[in-house]
């Protein structure tokens, strides 16, 4: 079989062969940029306060199904998830503990405590440490202050490994258990709610509208840079911030790129990685508020599919010094089998964007 026969244009990697002008009518630099393209988010739906208390109230009931009295929740994308709240990691511990009994409880170096009380949106209990204080400390005081000093602690499975250590040690010779949060932040974050999968729907659309748009102005000789400043650029016309990484001829080859850069000349097999962000939700891999996150497609994973589950199937093929192909297509499941995100997805190598929606049967 050769390229021209297996080679297909994927959803949100995509892969082209050559530079075959008739795909894409009125290449010519003439043409305004982007005169298509409008913003696609002005009207979108953003999470409310609601949402978050609803994500927290379902974390409390697996907590009881699981056995689990508190869960620490440290900066990362569990904190924006189940809180609304952006804190970059450091050394210096800063989280919360959300537990059945009362508002999230929370932890937060001394120096920051103005700051972290102009963000913290629930809960107003805030729990202080100076630097020549143990942060681990206060996980268990306030397990004790909860009632819970006999509990088990589930730990975010993002936590880091020098926190769950301090934390263990904290817990040594006391009669609090410390257990895998996983169970509860995974099987929350899951199961896509209406406006995720809305926000998820959109921002595939938006990343393929930027690519076929930003295909209309390749060129021989064109350098990668160049076609990745066009794809941001057109993502930004659409009101988001992504983008693409293209990579031409043998460079496509490296599954994530090469330090190389080449030229592209005519026969080259293009593929662009990339995509957008819309209300925090990114594209490209096991999908979500994370590139890669649970739950998986991957061969031994016996976890039974639900509605509301959204992947990113992506087969690749990586011939050393000649090309790559890598075609990703995310989808949600359905009661009924599973839909493709996005729309425009490809027919043929001569039809790279359709626009019918494509419907996935059990």
């Amino acid at each position: 079989m050769d390229r021209r026969n297996f080679i297909k244009t994927g959803s949100i990697s995509v892969a082209t062969f050559g530079l075959v002008t008739s795909i894409f009518p009125g290449c010519s630099e003439e043409n305004s940029r982007f005169k298509e393209l409008e913003n696609m988010i002005s009207g979108v739906e953003p999470l409310t306060n609601e949402d978050f208390i609803s994500r927290q109230q379902k974390a409390a009931v697996l907590m009881e199904e699981n056995r689990i009295d508190g869960l620490f929740i440290a900066g990362g994308a569990n904190l924006q998830y189940f809180f609304n709240l952006s804190w970059w990691q450091s050394e210096r511990l800063f989280g919360a503990i959300l537990n059945r009994k009362s508002d999230p409880v929370w932890i937060c170096p001394a120096f920051e405590v103005e700051r972290a009380r102009e963000v913290i949106k629930f809960g107003t209990d805030i729990r202080i440490w100076q630097e020549h204080e143990s942060p681990y400390d206060l996980a268990i005081d306030i397990m004790k202050d909860l009632g819970l000093s006999s509990g088990s602690l589930g730990i975010d499975p993002n936590v880091r490994n020098f926190v769950v250590e301090g934390i263990r040690k904290a817990v040594s010779g006391k009669q609090i258990q410390i257990t895998d949060g996983a169970p509860i932040t995974e099987n929350c974050r899951g199961i896509k709610s209406r406006k995720e999968l809305e926000y998820m729907e959109l921002g595939n659309r938006i990343t393929k509208m930027a690519y076929r748009e930003t295909f209309k102005m390749i060129k021989e000789g064109m350098d990668p840079l160049e076609l990745e400043e066009l794809i941001r650029q057109a993502h930004s016309k659409m009101g988001v911030s992504g983008g693409g990484y293209p990579q031409f001829g043998i460079s496509s080859a490296f599954p994530h790129g090469t330090e190389q850069t080449f030229p592209l000349k005519q026969g080259d097999i293009i593929m662009v990685d990339g995509g957008c962000i819309v209300e925090g939700y990114r594209l490209g891999h096991g999908i979500g508020l994370e590139g890669h996150e649970y739950p998986y497609l991957v061969k031994g994973n016996k976890l039974e599919l639900q509605p509301g589950m959204t992947f990113s199937n992506e087969p690749g093929i990586y011939i050393n010094n000649e090309f790559g192909i890598r075609v990703e297509d995310c989808f949600v499941v359905t009661e009924d089998g599973g839909r493709y995100l996005g729309g425009l997805l490809t027919e043929s190598i001569d039809k790279p964007f359709s626009l019918e929606p494509v419907i996935m049967q059990d």
